[in-house]
């Protein structure tokens, strides 16, 4: 351990002004712009272990900074949305009763009326916000989704 660097144990009884001053020491940066005091604990716990214990690879480093290559303000999320061909059919059982949605080239049929969205038609068959692909089980296998051939 160098000198003037806390004990891992005595992270999470310092102060959140210490917090700061240990992570600019430790970091050689400003501390991130979330400050809170738990965030900063983590934070520090963080640098200070990867100071011992050398850090991130060049491999991690690497592919880091290829997710942030959109100006580091947000990493690409991957590809999880389902292709639903048009005429596939969706089926969703809610609270007693089946829901039946027809994908269409562009927009959703639902009772007679074009959606734009999933989560449009999960918002109104439900009453309140939906992730529609997780209303209709394209993220999970656990609900029943049906596709017409």
């Amino acid at each position: 351990m160098r000198r003037n660097e806390p004990d891992l144990r005595e992270i999470p009884g310092m102060s959140k002004q210490a917090l700061l001053e240990h992570w600019a020491k430790l970091a050689r940066k400003p501390p991130p712009k979330m400050r809170s005091r738990r965030f900063l604990a983590y934070a520090t716990a963080w640098e200070l272990q990867a100071r011992r214990e050398g850090g991130l690879t060049r491999e991690t480093r690497r592919r880091l900074a290829e997710c942030l290559g959109s100006g580091g303000k947000r990493a690409p999320t991957r590809q999880t949305r389902a292709v639903l061909r048009p005429q596939s059919r969706l089926v969703r059982r809610w609270r007693g009763r089946d829901y039946e949605v027809i994908a269409l080239s562009k927009g959703f049929l639902y009772e007679g009326r074009t959606y734009g969205s999933l989560s449009q038609i999960a918002r109104e068959i439900t009453g309140t916000r939906w992730n529609g692909p997780a209303f209709f089980g394209l993220r999970k296998p656990a609900v029943e989704t049906r596709d017409a051939a």
